[in-house]
């Protein structure tokens, strides 16, 4: 049986704790929700973690040494200090450091800064870029495994992302700077998008709330298409079974390439990546 622990139970963490609890873990990997375990600062999230039937340690060094598998869940900003913790607790008790694996949720840090705070690189370190569809169960999580993370232990955590959504693995850690800019910034681009389309029917005479259920809902169906249809339907072939010849969506589409939005998104991409290339270096 595993216990995982949390340092930092903001948003992400707590939505990953709930995956935990939901999934098929509870009596197979962790006898109970009392095997999550939690730290954090903030005294209000500590009693939300107690609420959930948590446990929650007063120290991230005391986390650290009761914890099989470390989700590293604070801010890039703490991550020093979160990362010193942990390097105190192996000092503190160097057996506690058998069989212990860290996931950092950290955007734009690099498997090596982690190291570098722990001077010691033989830790199994697992890096994850997640998204915050994650918070409604429809998240997205680029992952980066060091070669050190057990077999076992890379099941029982891409389980746990399964269960809010699904996963892609990359073997070059330089590609989660990439999965920064598409899918970790991607969900505010489409906000901007339902937004936009939403305006658009208030525009020619819908009222705001229709519009933008119509929008949303939209995006959710397509979205939905192109997954289910993965390695068979191209997207592009989904675009056209829309698109009839001379029809409304046609004229659409022209306006759209007219004003060059598909470049516009691969841009965002770019621009985006190489942003957190330049805060990871």
């Amino acid at each position: 049986m595993k216990k995982i622990g949390f340092i930092g139970f903001g948003n992400m963490g707590s939505a990953l704790a709930k995956g935990i609890i939901n999934s098929n873990m509870i009596g197979q990997v962790l006898k109970s929700p009392e095997d999550i375990l939690v730290y954090d600062k903030d005294e209000t999230k500590m009693q939300l973690a107690k609420n959930e039937g948590l446990t929650t340690y007063p120290s991230a060094e005391d986390l650290v040494m009761n914890s099989d598998i470390i989700f590293l869940a604070v801010k890039p900003k703490d991550l020093k200090d979160s990362a010193l913790s942990i390097k105190k607790a192996f000092e503190m008790s160097p057996e506690s450091k058998n069989g212990k694996v860290i996931v950092s949720i950290l955007a734009g840090t690099k498997v090596s800064k982690i190291y570098e705070y722990l001077e010691d690189d033989s830790i199994p370190i697992v890096r994850v870029m997640p998204n915050t569809p994650a918070l409604v169960g429809e998240g997205c999580f680029g992952v980066f495994f060091t070669e050190k993370v057990p077999e076992e232990d890379r099941k029982i955590i891409l389980s746990i992302f399964e269960k809010l959504g699904t996963y892609v693995i990359v073997e070059n850690e330089a590609l989660m700077d990439v999965i920064t800019g598409l899918s970790g910034s991607g969900p505010a681009y489409v906000f901007l998008v339902i937004q936009a389309l939403a305006d658009g029917g208030v525009r020619m005479g819908l009222d705001r709330r229709t519009a933008t259920v119509l929008a949303a809902q939209t995006v959710l169906g397509a979205a939905k298409m192109v997954m289910e249809n993965l390695g068979k339907i191209h997207p592009e072939e989904l675009k056209d079974m829309v698109m009839s010849p001379g029809g409304t969506t046609a004229e659409g589409i022209t306006v759209l390439e007219e004003n060059r939005v598909r470049y516009a998104f691969i841009k965002a991409v770019e621009e985006a990546t190489k942003k957190s290339q330049k805060l990871s270096s």
